[in-house]
């Protein structure tokens, strides 16, 4: 398994332009007519090794969350009689300037602009301990720190999600400041806005891309941002990865409104609460409306990669996993100016959807996180129902380096398997108990959590998929895909010997009358005594397979996916 393992992250990295795949159908099953015309898009991190002019390795990435964003296409033909596959990469500045020049021309999540092939894990200062930055502001040269603070703060910041120091691809190599900008290698997830369907990652920039062919089109023009130097923007940059979709009729917004904050860093720090619409200008088909603010402690700006939202409310939480602002100055990376202060609780911030009113701020003890798993309203104990997926600490973002994953993964099942799935009961009246302790609300641990969205997104729900593992003293990564019932707290699950399937993307079933876990999941799997990927389409009521189609090369694991 370990040789497997350590090519995990430098394979699959060809393109294909089309290639039809046969479905490999379970005696007495078909693959439902109702998925045809409809397609699978994964998001994977796949390139991470670069090489020089003369072929040979010369810059790697550190971090799984680093690697260089390739787009997957699975597309169901009419009636699922077969399904396409293409494949192409983003063709952002990171791509062609790292391949141009064998070098890591940007600063990433995990790795910094200008670093070499060893190491391939977070390098801590010496004498740093387990929640202490990596580079304390005593590192910062003097001249710096007798500057204005919160001009140093909002500078730094800028330069580093702003873009390149200088022309990367001009060939001059004078200066190891090339490419202090942070990455626009947008590797996370997917979202379309109207007909334009584009990647996200924890920063407000997106890269637009053509949904047929794959090709890379650009960056998300924003209506507001329109004359502004690209890709500068009003609202800040840092945002969540997974925006949400308004699904209830009782609200003003338009059809198909998008969710989102933005995180201002500047003399006065504050988390920007944003509504995203399409529009009919072809020059900015993308609008931004900010309909409230949050101000934020200076050097207590949260990470937050996801968020929640109820019929009335958006819930953020405010975890205390804080960007170093100090720490974001040259070429550390991102991964490197993020701590987790212990002592702290977290906090939870309710706003009212419509008008950006804070509505209610409590706290909970700490935790770090990456994913909510849904929000909803009960009316009965007048409290907002939030449930996220939990860890003690967020050593789980350190593990997810390159070299415990591929070389010692008892560190990463160590931290995933500390987590939790976590309930909390959020009251709503000023007269509640403003700390909540939470609860676990199952015994099934997973990661990457689906739920049917259209039928129980921001409204109770019943059933959870996701991903897990086979045995939490054994298993070495994801090797399990996960449906638990809150109700009954049972699990079913789907393995595979030797199998590592990458995140399951929940498609409902469209027929009247479906209930919530009628449908079916579909995920991406790595066989690795075959050093082959598979796509899995499995019963999402029962986990049984329904059809298997061998992929035309292994592919990485891969992070989020949605069907179109």
């Amino acid at each position: 398994m370990s040789s497997a393992r350590e090519t995990w992250f430098d394979m699959g990295q060809q393109e294909e332009v089309v290639r039809v795949l046969e479905w490999d159908t379970v005696s007495g099953r078909e693959v439902p007519g109702w998925l045809g015309g409809g397609s699978l898009y994964r998001m994977v991190p796949a390139q991470y090794v670069f090489r020089n002019s003369s072929g040979l390795p010369n810059a790697r990435y550190r971090h799984y969350f680093d690697g260089l964003a390739m787009v997957l296409r699975f597309e169901v033909l009419a009636n699922a009689s077969a399904v396409s596959f293409s494949n192409r990469f983003l063709r952002t500045k990171a791509y062609e300037t790292n391949n141009g020049n064998g070098r890591l021309n940007y600063v990433a999540f995990g790795t910094p602009a200008n670093a070499g092939l060893l190491p391939v894990g977070p390098v801590p200062l010496p004498g740093a301990g387990k929640n202490t930055p990596r580079h304390p502001v005593n590192e910062i040269p003097a001249s710096l720190l007798s500057r204005d603070p919160c001009a140093l703060t909002f500078s730094s910041v800028r330069v580093h999600f702003d873009g390149p120091a200088v022309d990367a691809g001009s060939g001059d190599r004078s200066s190891d400041r090339v490419g202090l900008g942070y990455s626009d290698n947008i590797n996370v997830n997917f979202a379309k806005i109207g007909e334009t369907v584009v990647t996200t990652s924890d920063t407000t920039l997106s890269v637009v891309f053509d949904e047929q062919t794959l090709d890379t089109l650009g960056y998300v023009n924003y209506s507001d941002a329109v004359g502004l130097p690209e890709p500068t923007d009003l609202y800040g940059i840092p945002s969540s990865a997974h925006p949400l979709y308004n699904r209830f009729a009782s609200s003003p917004d338009p059809p198909g409104t998008l969710y989102n904050y933005a995180a201002y860093f500047g003399p006065v720090c504050r988390i920007n609460l944003l509504k995203i619409y399409p529009t009919e200008d072809r020059r900015a088909p993308v609008r931004r409306e900010q309909f409230g603010k949050y101000k934020v402690p200076c050097r207590k700006m949260p990470y937050m990669h996801s968020f929640g939202l109820t019929e009335r409310f958006m819930v953020l939480s405010y975890i205390p996993e804080y960007f170093e602002e100090f720490n974001l100055i040259g070429q550390y990376p991102i991964a490197y100016s993020m701590h987790y202060e212990p002592s702290a609780n977290t906090t939870w911030l309710i706003f009212d959807r419509n008008t950006g009113e804070l509505v209610r701020t409590l706290e909970s003890p700490p935790f770090f996180m990456f994913h909510f798993i849904n929000a909803f309203e009960d009316a009965d104990t007048n409290s907002v129902v939030v449930d996220v997926y939990t860890y003690p600490d967020d050593d789980v973002k350190d593990a997810s380096y390159l070299t415990p994953l591929q070389h010692c993964p008892e560190r990463w099942r160590r931290g995933f398997t500390a987590g939790q799935y976590s309930r909390f009961r959020l009251p709503l009246s000023s007269e509640a108990a403003a700390f909540i302790p939470g609860t676990v609300a199952t015994s099934a641990k997973l990661e990457l959590p689906w739920i049917n969205q259209d039928a129980v997104g921001g409204r109770s729900h019943r059933f959870v998929y996701g991903l897990g593992v086979r045995d939490e003293g054994t298993s070495d990564y994801f090797d399990a895909i996960v449906k638990t019932d809150l109700e009954t707290d049972s699990q079913l699950v789907w393995s595979r010997e030797g199998c590592y399937p990458s995140e399951a993307v929940f498609v409902a079933s469209p027929d009247a009358g479906a209930g919530e876990d009628d449908g079916v999941l579909m995920a991406v799997v790595y066989d690795s005594p075959a050093r082959a990927s598979f796509l899995l389409v499995l019963d999402a009521s029962n986990m049984s397979t329904i059809a298997t189609a061998p992929c035309p090369f292994p592919i990485t694991q891969n992070i989020h996916g949605i069907f179109l």
